[in-house]
């Protein structure tokens, strides 16, 4: 074993919030104290082939000065109501937010707290941080990686973890699912409404595996099959969900030294446990991504296809929680279509690396949708925007650039 090298690491800020444009003024105006402190100890191993030990801890806190008087008065009538307060989001927090074991052998990965997870480009399963929304989420459990030359072999088991503090608006949210039914009667562990505070449990729960084999051809092929048991009952049943999702991709780098190509699927059977005393719980999804990526000299050609048959991974579909799979959408960040778990259809985009301030960019969206598309001008993109649908719909974005004339 080599030398131990311990570290300490702290981050404290102060925020202010003001103005957020929503419809209540009660959230306005207010100040965060937060603090992240990180410590642990590396050391590399030598000998039967071990290479790294990494031990770490984040504890997360949050102080509200001028305490919860103003902001958790929704009403603003000066006064914090039992049911304001009950209901409010808002307040002081400290917890163990991280535990990080990680063990690296020339054969396999350890991992043993908090990890994060991307099966097939992430439209299996996806579980990470998203900073934009303020989400930072993991699975709290064990994850093996197996390397050999041919075949890698990953398993893993946990509960979905998410950082309680939002970073955008330090409202505080509770672990996905949790409490549990399954921790019904467990006072000790479910006493805190948003999680327990030094580890996470009693969230949804977890279970996957993956295959991923390099076969001749420079061809790379994978599988894999997980199994999730989500923390919160049906309310109309008061029963336990969950869900089977089992797939896999192919892909290959470099075909001709010009073309770079991916495809996946996954099938998803939720509630199958139920379909003979509950088969309204009983459903299916589907979804399926293909990317071809082709470099021609100056001309670099995107295209992309997809097709979402209600495709959630997830029990819930609030932006805020963890989905558990970011199923690639075509489109960049800011021109998504709403309802992404039921689309379909293709993307072209072909740019040439010029300098963007000669490059005039001709941006085509076309999206079939049940209920009417305006037309309205994005930037200097001439786009139809406000596509809003729960149905299946047919969505895509075409992008032609080419050099200005001389």
């Amino acid at each position: 074993m080599g030398k131990a090298q311990p570290w300490v690491n702290n981050t404290t800020w102060l925020e202010y919030f003001g103005n957020n444009y929503n419809a209540q003024s009660n959230d306005d105006g207010f100040y965060a104290v937060v603090g992240y402190l990180n410590f642990g100890v590396n050391t590399r191993l030598k000998g039967r082939g071990f290479q790294f030990l990494s031990v770490s801890t984040r504890l997360d806190g949050q102080m509200l000065p001028q305490g919860t008087s103003s902001v958790c008065d929704y009403n603003e009538d000066g006064e914090v109501s039992p049911q304001e307060e009950a209901s409010c989001q808002h307040g002081n927090d400290a917890r163990i937010e991280r535990f990080i074991l990680r063990l690296e052998h020339k054969r396999f990965n350890l991992f043993v707290g908090d990890f994060n997870v991307n099966f097939g480009r992430g439209l299996a399963l996806s579980v990470r941080k998203k900073s934009n929304i303020g989400v930072d989420s993991t699975v709290k459990g064990a994850r093996l990686d197996i390397k050999t030359k041919p075949l890698k072999l990953i398993g893993l088991f946990g509960v979905g973890n998410r950082q309680q503090s939002d970073s955008a608006t330090r409202q505080l949210f509770a672990d996905p699912g949790y409490p549990h039914a399954l921790c019904d009667g467990m006072d000790s562990l479910t006493e805190n409404e948003y999680g327990n505070r030094m580890w996470t449990m009693c969230s949804d729960i977890i279970g996957a595996v993956r295959a991923e084999a390099k076969l001749p051809g420079k061809v790379k092929a994978a599988a894999h099959y997980g199994n999730m048991w989500f923390g919160l009952l049906d309310e109309a049943t008061e029963q336990h969900e969950a869900l089977h999702f089992v797939g896999g991709d192919i892909s290959r780098a470099r075909i001709f030294k010009k073309w770079d190509f991916f495809g996946g699927a996954t099938a998803i059977m939720r509630n199958y446990h139920h379909k003979e005393n509950h088969p309204v719980l009983v459903d299916d999804g589907l979804g399926a991504y293909v990317s071809n990526n082709i470099s021609l000299g100056n001309l670099n050609l995107l295209v992309e296809g997809k097709y979402y048959d209600n495709y959630v991974l997830s029990r819930d579909t609030a932006p805020l929680t963890v989905q558990y799979t970011e199923a690639p959408t075509l489109e960049r960040e800011d021109q998504q279509v709403p309802a992404a778990a039921n689309a379909a259809g293709p993307s072209y985009a072909s740019p040439t690396p010029y300098p963007r301030e000669v490059l005039p960019c001709t941006r085509i969206r076309w999206a079939t949708c049940s209920r009417t598309t305006t037309m309205t001008t994005c930037g200097k993109a001439r786009t139809p925007c406000g596509c809003f649908t729960p149905s299946s719909a047919w969505t895509g974005t075409m992008l032609i650039a080419a050099p200005a004339s001389s």
